[in-house]
């Protein structure tokens, strides 16, 4: 949301907090499909977002 309130951003997913190690991420999960929904099912109005996979 407080991308949603200011000028955006971008948020990485699959890398480590600590290490900043690139992990990546099974982009057939469940949990990440959950992730990517939340904009559409928890913004009223929605939030304009884009995605884009990292090889």
């Amino acid at each position: 949301m407080a991308f949603a309130n200011a000028y955006g951003g971008t948020i990485a997913i699959g890398i480590t907090d600590k290490t900043r190690t690139i992990e990546g991420v099974d982009f057939e999960t469940e949990k990440l499909n959950d992730l990517l929904r939340v904009p559409f099912d928890y913004c009223n109005p929605t939030v304009k977002v884009e995605i884009e996979r990292v090889p």
